[in-house]
C-alpha cells in the first residue's frame, strides 16, 4: 500500500519533466520562434524609399556564421577617419536593446559610469557574438540600429528576460574606444 502513493509521486514528477521546456524547447518556444523569424525576415527584406535595402549584412571575420544587420543614422563619412575598435578594445556605448515584438529587454540609459547613460563592455568579454561584430564595424560617433539574430544572440537557451530563438534589435551609439592608444 505504501508503494502505490510513491509511484503516483515518481508518475507526477516524470510527467512534470516532460513538460520542462529545457527538454523539448524547440516545441514549447514554437510560436515565439516562428513570430521572432518572421521578424527577422521582415527586416531583412525591408527597403528604403529607393529600394535599395535599409539594413546591410555584416558577417564576423572570425565566424563566418555569424552576422548581424545593420542600419547606420550618420553619415558613415564624417566618422571614416574615427577611431574603430579591435577584438580585444574595451568600449564605452549608449544601447537599448528591444525584443522582436519591441518589449525592452536591457538598457544603458540608467546607467551612470563611466558616464550618463553609458556603459563600457569589454570585446574580448563574455559579449554574444552580434554585439561585437556589430561594434567591431563601427567608427566611434557611429549610430546604429542592429538586428541580431537569435543564432548570434543569446541562442536556444536565451538569458534573462530575453526567451530562447530571440532575434534582437539594439540601438547602438559607439561613444569612445577606452585607453585605445594602450592597445
Amino acid at each position: 500500500m505504501k508503494k502505490l502513493p510513491l509511484l503516483a509521486l515518481l508518475l507526477v514528477v516524470l510527467a512534470a519533466c516532460k513538460l520542462d521546456p529545457v527538454d523539448d524547447r524547440w516545441e514549447y518556444y514554437k510560436e515565439w520562434r516562428e513570430e521572432s523569424e518572421a521578424w527577422l525576415k521582415a527586416m531583412t527584406d525591408s527597403t528604403n524609399e529607393d529600394g535599395t535595402p535599409y539594413f546591410h549584412k555584416v558577417i564576423s571575420e572570425y565566424d563566418k556564421n555569424a552576422y548581424v544587420l545593420m542600419h547606420y543614422f550618420n553619415d558613415r563619412n564624417e566618422t571614416a577617419n574615427n577611431l574603430r575598435p579591435l577584438a580585444t578594445s574595451v568600449v564605452d556605448v549608449k544601447y537599448y536593446l528591444r525584443l522582436h515584438n519591441g518589449t525592452a529587454a536591457d538598457s544603458s540609459y540608467l546607467s551612470t559610469t563611466p558616464a550618463d547613460s553609458v556603459v563600457r563592455f569589454d570585446l574580448g568579454g563574455s559579449l554574444i557574438d552580434g554585439y561585437r561584430v556589430a561594434l567591431m564595424d563601427m567608427h566611434i560617433g557611429d549610430s546604429v540600429d542592429v538586428i541580431v539574430p537569435f543564432q548570434s544572440g543569446y541562442g536556444v537557451m536565451g538569458k534573462g528576460t530575453v526567451l530562447p530563438y530571440s532575434n534582437l534589435k539594439f540601438s547602438i551609439k559607439l561613444v569612445d574606444i577606452y585607453e585605445y592608444e594602450n592597445q
